[in-house]
């Protein structure tokens, strides 16, 4: 399970922690949860493949933030992560332009695609 949870939240500019996103690993037969930081990015609304949800997936994308000085909650780009190898890809967009939530549409079999 991945996610962006947040200590603190506010709908007043500047009031809330940055979000970034984390892992959850449960182990049904041990009952215990692992918890892991994956990034320090400031990130929200990760998605992943829906033909995986509830399974072992290796990729999430996210809407990157752009921080302190932009407008409230300006989503600046988009990010991959690999959770298998730790790496990510960073999209920025050029020319004053603000996005939204990440969409994932898949183009064909893989989990990747």
């Amino acid at each position: 399970l991945v996610g962006c949870p947040q200590e603190r939240f506010s709908f007043e500019y500047g009031e809330s922690q940055p979000s970034v996103l984390y892992e959850w690993v449960f182990d049904l037969q041990a009952g215990t949860t692992t918890e892991r930081q994956l990034h320090d990015l400031h990130i929200e609304f990760p998605v992943i493949n829906p033909a995986l949800t509830g399974k072992q997936n290796r990729y999430t994308w996210a809407a990157v933030f752009a921080g302190p000085g932009m407008p409230f909650h300006s989503i600046s780009g988009c990010v991959k992560y690999d959770l298998k190898t730790g790496q990510h890809i960073r999209h920025d967009f050029l020319g004053g332009r603000w996005g939204g939530e990440s969409v994932f549409a898949p183009v064909g079999d893989g989990e990747d695609s």
